[in-house]
């Protein structure tokens, strides 16, 4: 998320050197257009990274209204949505053991049905609940594990 900041806050630097530059008395008029131009061309790129450094922030909490995220993952990407499932990746803690300890307490609190393979380096569940079907791949990376949430509503 750092560098979509970064990103973010450097298309609107440029844009507001290219104003400052297009607005100095001694710039030539040709050129004056051009950076008009080039300021509005930073804008309108502003605008769709802008969006995806929102939702990359409130990835978390969107995923939190369908379902709880473990306890410790931070978000690590958000994808934007491209058919009917959603998605959301994580970074989360390195036991799977826990982390399906984690969704046997919630499927138990909330009323999920649910579903669930582990076999030491992988662990695949499948929640299940009003026409909401959620699926949490965990994988081990080292000391961590990338956590996948797959979100597909019924129609």
């Amino acid at each position: 998320m750092l560098s979509s900041m970064f990103l973010l806050v450097g298309i609107l630097a440029v844009a507001v050197l290219f104003l400052w530059a297009a607005r100095r008395p001694d710039t030539i008029e040709w050129h004056r257009s051009r950076l008009q131009a080039g300021a509005l061309i930073m804008v309108a790129l502003s605008v769709p990274v802008g969006y995806g450094v929102y939702r990359h922030a409130t990835a978390a909490s969107d995923l939190e209204q369908i379902v709880p995220v473990v306890p410790g993952a931070t978000t690590d990407s958000w994808v934007p949505q491209v058919s009917e499932e959603e998605y959301w990746i994580f970074e989360g803690p390195g036991d799977l053991d826990r982390i399906a300890s984690f969704y046997d307490g919630v499927a138990a609190r909330e009323g999920w049905q649910i579903e669930k393979e582990n076999n030491g380096r992988m662990l695949h569940l499948e929640l299940e609940r009003d026409g909401v079907e959620v699926t949490v791949s965990a994988y081990l990376q080292g000391k961590s594990s990338r956590l996948i949430y797959t979100v597909k509503r019924s129609p």
